[in-house]
């Protein structure tokens, strides 16, 4: 995504020096959150400056992770039943670290639940870092049979999220 910067200055008023209110600095950061903006600046006099950058993901593995790492997991279904093989489940895994969060928010209707057919491509779960939810994706089509984590719970770099039958 290219860096774009929105900048914007005020004058002097004649009451003396404008400052920043509490309620301007909310509104450039709705801006912000609700935008591909990466960086403002609002310069309110000559000695005033404010610059907002949103920020980069980071990465532990020394790459920028470009969606859920997904790795497929054999689970046998127990002593009393013979299987010729394995079944394969596609585990999502999350790419960033931070807040694993069911919902969008608190108290909404989950992204998915155990049992629910899900589509690839389709939203499944999100990671709040840093105050910003990042949504994480369905790799494959399928049923969901697991959810290991609770809403709410820290998680790493790797950490399953969702686990699916195709």
């Amino acid at each position: 995504m290219a860096r774009e910067r929105a900048s914007r200055q005020t004058t002097e008023s004649s009451r003396g020096r404008r400052k920043l209110s509490a309620a301007d600095l909310r509104d450039l950061i709705a801006l912000m959150r609700h935008s591909d903006i990466l960086e403002i600046t609002v310069e309110v006099n000559a000695e005033t400056r404010l610059t907002l950058r949103k920020p980069q993901p980071v990465s532990l593995m020394g790459g920028t992770p470009t969606g859920p790492v997904v790795t497929p997991t054999p689970v046998s279904k127990g002593p009393d039943t013979p299987t010729p093989q394995a079944e394969q489940l596609v585990t999502v895994k999350t790419p960033f670290v931070g807040i694993y969060r069911r919902a969008i928010k608190h108290g909404a209707k989950p992204f998915v639940s155990v049992g629910d057919i899900v589509e690839e491509g389709q939203i499944v779960a999100a990671v709040e870092a840093l105050n910003l939810l990042n949504e994480v994706e369905a790799p494959a089509s399928g049923s969901v049979v697991e959810l290991p984590l609770k809403d709410g719970q820290a998680v790493e770099y790797g950490q399953a999220l969702v686990l699916i039958r195709p």
